[in-house]
């Protein structure tokens, strides 16, 4: 036995073997739905255009048992008002919120909610 093939002998002797379970836990497995607060943000600043800036949609936070999660991104206000036509959110709030937003770098949305079905149909 060669000392390079002795000394790999000896490693994996020495490296505790950790067995997964068969069935991993799934994202979300004790989340509890419920109605939560929901975040969009955006830069602020001169010189954003509104029209192709990025959007952080959110939920959650240091309180929350699922710490906070982002739901998605989106570009512009088309893409912003195309995702929040998929949650749970009236048009009037839509609304209001891209007309916050064309003036705040963020805006949010109490009682929207979040299911597990929700949560799979958003890819998460």
């Amino acid at each position: 036995m060669s000392a390079d093939q002795h000394m790999r002998n000896f490693l994996r002797s020495r490296v505790r073997k950790t067995k997964l379970p068969s069935i991993m836990v799934p994202r979300f497995a004790h989340f509890q739905e419920r109605s939560t607060t929901l975040r969009i943000d955006r830069p602020g600043g001169p010189g954003i255009d509104l029209g192709t800036v990025e959007y952080s949609i959110t939920f959650g936070g240091a309180k929350d048992d699922v710490g906070a999660v982002i739901l998605a991104r989106s570009k512009g206000f088309d893409a912003l008002t195309a995702l929040l036509r998929k949650l749970p959110i009236s048009p009037a709030e839509i609304e209001t919120a891209i007309r916050v937003l064309t003036s705040q770098p963020s805006y949010a949305i109490s009682d929207v909610p979040l299911t597990k079905q929700l949560l799979r149909s958003l890819g998460l």
